[in-house]
């Protein structure tokens, strides 16, 4: 199955596969795979930026007249070889020089068949890819959030999956890394997690001096130790923006209740909790708002719950599909492109 998105309207699309293993209901009537082995020249995890392949090694009980590999479930091909013997070579990088397979773990599956399509036992192989260091960060957006002196940031979550976390820099020099901001911890193991980071310690603007930022993500090295990839590209700190306006009257209802309905005049989904508000506008001719923030049990930065991206046409409704053990205070932000934030709307509780 793969299921495909967009974060906002004109964004990237964004991909997940899921896939998953059958077992054959013959079972047991063709050959059945006996082992399945990385070639002996290569180790278990795959290390060096110069191993291009993986290759495996494949013995059946009886011949076969055909073995068919997989990775993680997707089926990749069928080996080379005959009888009892076969080979297959696993492309971890394509013809550009680009990951063809990401660092991180997979499930490695040979199965065989007779001439009739019939398989026995198949044999798996957990291998642990760790090529190279993780790729830079992408989508780095962010502005001064014009709410004391702040800078919000974010970004696409790196594809790689075996990145544990990230580390976000400031500098005042696009060329340099500069000092780290998130995590404000110097630790050698300290690193954050969700991609996303708020500067409050970012300086008040100067007269022509500007501020840089940059992202890398961080997996673990072959020998355990953490290790930084390469930076993403800089992002600059526009100034002289202006906040949106304050979000006026948001008003709550409970999913079932009479006249509570979702953004399409439909009834809201029985038990969810249902805010509405006036549109904010913004002051600055070239910005207009990029989405709406949904504060949760509090005014602070641990309190952003969701957000909505306005839709042309449509009122300003969030649904809370989750208000478990509430009620819960609700507040609204508006955001414009630089990441502007408008002061919070007026709390409602349900």
């Amino acid at each position: 199955m793969v299921l495909s998105w967009r974060a906002r309207p004109g964004a990237a699309t964004d991909t997940t596969r899921q896939t998953t293993i059958l077992t054959n209901p013959v079972g047991g009537l063709g050959p059945s795979v006996t082992q399945l082995n990385l070639d002996s020249s290569l180790s278990n995890p795959i290390t060096g930026e110069a191993t291009r392949f993986a290759n495996f090694d494949v013995e059946t009980d009886l011949p076969a007249a055909q073995v068919r590999w997989s990775i993680n479930g997707a089926v990749q091909g069928s080996a080379t070889g005959s009888g009892k013997k076969w080979t297959f070579d696993w492309p971890l990088v394509k013809a550009d020089g680009s990951p063809a397979f990401f660092d991180g773990t997979y499930l490695v599956r040979a199965e065989a068949f007779d001439v009739e399509g019939r398989s026995g036992k198949p044999r798996s192989y957990t291998v642990e890819v760790n090529r190279i260091p993780p790729l830079a960060p992408t989508r780095v957006e962010g502005g001064r959030n014009l709410n004391g002196n702040r800078v919000d940031l974010e970004w696409q979550a790196n594809p790689e999956p075996d990145v544990v976390g990230y580390r976000v820099y400031r500098s005042t020099d696009p060329t340099l890394l500069g000092t780290r901001v998130c995590p404000t911890l110097a630790a050698a193991e300290s690193y954050i997690t969700k991609p996303s980071c708020l500067d409050e310690e970012a300086p008040s603007p100067l007269p022509g001096v500007s501020l840089y930022y940059k992202v890398v993500a961080l997996d673990r090295a072959p020998d355990r130790s953490l290790r930084e990839g390469q930076p993403s590209a800089p992002l600059q700190v526009v100034e002289g923006n202006s906040s949106p306006t304050q979000p006026s009257g948001l008003i709550a209802c409970t999913g079932g209740a009479p006249d509570c309905n979702d953004a399409d005049g439909q009834p809201a989904p029985t038990g969810t909790t249902v805010l509405t508000w006036s549109a904010s506008t913004d002051p600055d001719t070239l910005d207009a708002i990029k989405f709406y923030r949904v504060y949760r049990g509090g005014n602070t930065y641990d309190k952003r719950y969701d957000r909505l991206y306005p839709t042309v046409g449509k009122p300003l409704t969030f649904i809370d599909s989750k208000p478990e053990n509430g009620p819960h205070d609700y507040r609204i932000s508006a955001v414009d492109e630089r990441f502007g934030e408008s002061p919070l709307s007026d709390p409602v509780t349900r």
